[in-house]
């Protein structure tokens, strides 16, 4: 057995693989072992958001008489699995140079009222939200300068999340034979079509892939080379923000025989979704190293393939 695949906050699933190492000959057994198997990852705790260190504070606006400078902060990362995210300040404003520049009358600075908070982030569970405010009138002639929040963050909760189980599709059908005659090996899968969220149950643990021996009639021919099937249909995108990504495979249609060619090229195919919204967070897609070469499939003239797994999503 391959090595079971990492868990993340998209991929709430771990599978791992095995390969046919030796198809059979004449008289030999068939294949009846599972070449694939999945498993609900590990649900991960509470997690609340975090907020980045504060910048440095800006420039003053005025040389005298009371100016304005201020400082600002973001989210670093969103609450989580029922965490917390108390109310905290975004942008904090401050006096500065507040010595007078003439003996006219001071005036002290003076904020806007709370502008409306904005709509909670969650559709359901809890979220966040803010509210900002202005400087209605700057300090002048040595007046008080405004000193608090120009920004504010919240917690919000909507409604309950429904929870949803984990739900098995209906097996495909089986792939055509890559052999008219001389034994071929046909295969088809099944996939998960829904994934456990908001604490639903994890997927059983079931077949993901089954394979069957076909057209095991002898034949004579000349050399055939090997040769691939058409692409499947892109899957969906991994996540709802555009450093998600999309995959694609395709199989062997016909295997070579003794004397053919093995297939050259990607059995997978992956590209990023560019048309969903930016994430909060982005992070580069990274592969891992390639695993070692598989036995050939034959004592002569068969085909090996080696692997490599995503080691860490795009987000």
């Amino acid at each position: 057995w391959g090595e079971w695949t990492a868990c993340d906050k998209v991929h709430t699933q771990s599978e791992r693989t095995r390969q046919v190492q030796q198809a059979p000959r004449g008289l030999g057994k068939r294949c009846t072992e599972n070449l694939a198997e999945t498993r609900g990852c590990p649900r991960a705790g509470p997690a609340n958001c975090s907020l980045t260190e504060w910048d440095a504070w800006s420039e003053c606006d005025k040389s005298c008489g009371g100016g304005q400078h201020y400082r600002m902060r973001k989210m670093q990362s969103l609450a989580s699995n029922g965490g917390q995210c108390p109310t905290a300040e975004l942008k904090a404003i401050g006096p500065c140079n507040t010595q007078p520049c003439s003996l006219a009358a001071p005036q002290d600075c003076r904020f806007q009222l709370w502008a409306p908070w904005s709509p909670c982030s969650a559709t359901c569970g809890e979220g966040s939200k803010t509210r900002i405010r202005k400087v209605a009138q700057e300090a002048t002639l040595g007046g008080a300068g405004c000193k608090g929040s120009l920004a504010e963050l919240s917690t919000c909760k909507s409604i309950e999340c429904n929870a949803a189980d984990c739900a098995w599709g209906d097996w495909e059908q089986w792939s055509e034979c890559p052999k008219s005659c001389g034994g071929g090996i046909t295969h088809r899968l099944r996939r998960v079509v829904v994934a456990p969220t908001h604490g639903g149950k994890a997927c059983e643990p079931k077949d993901k892939g089954e394979v069957a021996p076909c057209n095991e009639q002898p034949c004579g021919e000349g050399c055939r080379d090997g040769q691939w099937g058409e692409w499947r249909e892109w899957t969906e995108c991994s996540a709802t923000c555009h450093t998600s990504y999309k995959s694609r495979r395709r199989n062997v249609e016909v295997h070579p025989n003794s004397c053919g060619k093995a297939p050259v090229g990607l059995s997978e195919e992956f590209v990023q979704c560019t048309e969903l919204p930016p994430c909060i967070k982005d992070t580069d897609c990274q592969v891992s190293e390639w695993g070692e070469w598989a036995a050939c499939t034959k004592d002569c003239f068969g085909i090996r393939e080696r692997n490599r797994y995503i080691a860490e999503y795009a987000s």
